[in-house]
């Protein structure tokens, strides 16, 4: 064998390293992982912010529950058109570090044989309390309950 032979075998043989092609296949391929594990963090991320946003909106929509428990009758329906912004807790005092929520009350009277079904004015001794909860307009939370006369 010619030394120019054993060069060319040395080289088909002993490669070491990898290719350029080799290396920028790899280098796309954990990108491509890399941009996926990301995008899994962040979509976390968002969804663990929208849980506590929905909790922050039970938590306001009770305290005006616990807040009607505490009224007679006629006082709770009169809240009809009532909103709290920024919101109140069950005392009716504003609770502070809470900009940008607000809680809507809306009353209806409502049938005593059929819940469902409204009826006029003062026509019942059964009322329908709905709340909505909004941050920044945007309305979080939507519940609601009865309230039936006491007296």
């Amino acid at each position: 064998m010619t030394p120019r032979h054993q060069n060319q075998n040395r080289r088909k043989g002993n490669r070491r390293g990898f290719t350029l092609v080799e290396a920028l296949m790899t280098i796309l391929l954990l990108s491509v992982g890399l941009a996926a594990v990301m995008g899994a963090v962040n979509l976390g991320i968002r969804n663990s912010g929208e849980g506590a946003v929905l909790t922050q909106g039970v938590f306001l929509a009770q305290e005006i529950r616990e807040r009607t428990l505490n009224m007679n009758f006629a006082d709770v329906a009169a809240l009809d058109g009532t909103t709290y912004g920024p919101p109140i807790n069950s005392h009716g005092e504003t609770i502070s570090g809470m900009s940008g929520w607000s809680q809507a009350v809306q009353t209806s009277y409502r049938s005593p044989n059929d819940p469902s079904v409204e009826v006029g004015v003062g026509a019942s001794d059964l009322v329908y309390v709905q709340v909505q909860v909004a941050k920044d307009g945007n309305v979080r939370l939507t519940t609601g309950w009865l309230v039936a006369r006491k007296e």
